[in-house]
């Protein structure tokens, strides 16, 4: 619920530092995922190098391929090759930035002749730590919000918030607006009444409760990390480790999709 975490200005800078609420969470789990790691692998005698390598691999790559995935189901959305690099602006999939962070990890421990399973079980668990953080930063930036819902666990979004202005388009699309209104982005108008009416539209609606999906998925997330973290030293073969992984988190991601409205 709250995308800017902090301005910070800068003496001789036009423009203030900005730090971000989801982006903050993601380098915080990220950060947290690679010592997880390397403190294991550090446990079992063998380098944390391979991990702070493979942690490089994964993040150029979970970038490229969230960022592509994202340009290719929403490619109308850009005109030019410039908004494609323009991610600070959002715009990432989970999905396209795991599958090619994990194809550039197998090829990074293939070429590095490392066992492949053997290395993913102990970096498994740190990818369910990340997940479970980049969803608080879901949650701070307003995305992957839930259905509407009457339980008590309903969170109403303030004004602003990026399921506010999804909810209020679409009861804004709802009603009759006046010719030349019909159409224009929430709260523009060719005209500063066309904006005043906008507003006393809305000013009688009240926002509907909806699911918190983005804490729902964190803390699956984190009880799937307690799960790996504690099942490795019981593990009776490579690979078991990462396979428990992909099962349950497809099982989690399917079921929570049922309560998602984005």
């Amino acid at each position: 619920m709250r995308q800017i975490l902090v301005r910070i200005s800068i003496p001789g800078f036009d423009h203030p530092l900005t730090l971000y609420g989801y982006g903050a969470m993601l380098c915080l789990g990220f950060l947290l995922a690679i010592l997880v790691a390397a403190r294991r692998a550090k446990r079992l005698g063998q380098s944390p190098d391979v991990i702070y390598n493979a942690a490089l691999v994964c993040f150029f790559g979970g970038l490229v391929g969230a960022r592509l995935f994202y340009v290719i189901q929403y490619g109308e959305n850009f005109r030019s090759v410039l908004d494609i690099l323009k991610i600070w602006q959002g715009g990432l999939t989970f999905y396209g930035g795991f599958l090619l962070a994990a194809v550039g990890l197998a090829a990074y421990l293939a070429l590095a002749r490392l066992p492949i399973l053997y290395w993913l079980d102990i970096i498994a668990p740190s990818g369910a730590l990340g997940l479970a953080f980049g969803r608080l930063g879901c949650f701070l930036n307003g995305c992957c919000y839930g259905d509407v819902t009457q339980c008590p666990l309903g969170i109403a979004w303030p004004e602003g918030t990026i399921p506010w202005l999804d909810y209020a388009s679409h009861h804004l699309h709802t009603l009759r607006l006046p010719p030349g209104l019909d159409g224009l982005p929430l709260g523009l108008s060719a005209d500063a009444a066309g904006g005043a009416l906008m507003g006393s539209l809305l000013g009688t609606w009240p926002m509907p409760r909806l699911f918190p999906s983005q804490l729902i998925s964190f803390g699956s997330a984190m009880l799937l990390f307690a799960l790996l973290y504690f099942m490795f030293p019981r593990k009776r073969r490579h690979g078991q480790i990462v396979l428990v992984f992909i099962l349950l988190y497809g099982v989690s991601r399917f079921l929570e999709e049922c309560i998602r409205s984005d």
